[in-house]
């Protein structure tokens, strides 16, 4: 087997780059690229060559403060598991305002033909122009997302984890 040192740091960049593009372009998972079958196919097709990281695609905003929005619905199948479905993702051109925001939410709702009636409740990032938004749009009270608090109080308050860079 051939040992992930034998690719190229422009190789690996360039597989990554294809990878992230994936995700975007069909709406997939963040964490498509970690998943086992995901994980056996790249190292039959690519041996040595492990996908990005979820928090790799995982991004709000760009080093060079380009913002983007990830809009994931969450579904059950009949085991109870939790499905999570990418319905869109846009890079959010000009300020990222409840306003903004909000526009995208409905342009996606709609454009999927989903109502609001069909809509129990939004998650969001404690964000005020995200809380905003979803608060207007009247989905019923909108949700803290419990791992993104968790996230911020080990990061900022407790300062008990430093955040892997992307390609450890």
């Amino acid at each position: 087997m051939i040992s992930s040192s034998t690719i190229s740091t422009e190789r690996k960049c360039d597989l990554h780059t294809a990878a992230i593009n994936c995700i975007i372009q069909d709406g997939l998972p963040f964490d498509t690229f970690q998943r086992p079958g995901m994980s056996k196919f790249l190292s039959t097709a690519i041996p040595g060559y492990k996908g990005p990281h979820r928090k790799t695609v995982h991004l709000w905003k760009s080093p060079r403060r380009i913002h983007f929005i990830s809009l994931t619905a969450h579904v059950f199948n009949k085991n109870y598991e939790s499905i999570p479905i990418v319905l869109g993702f846009r890079r959010i051109i000009g300020p990222h305002t409840a306003g903004s925001i909000e526009r995208y939410i409905k342009y996606e709702l709609n454009r999927l033909n989903i109502k609001k009636e069909q809509i129990i409740s939004i998650t969001t990032d404690n964000g005020s122009n995200i809380k905003k938004a979803a608060s207007s749009l009247k989905f019923g009270d909108p949700i803290s997302c419990m791992a993104h608090n968790l996230n911020t109080v080990i990061k900022k308050d407790l300062y008990l984890w430093i955040e892997p860079k992307p390609d450890e």
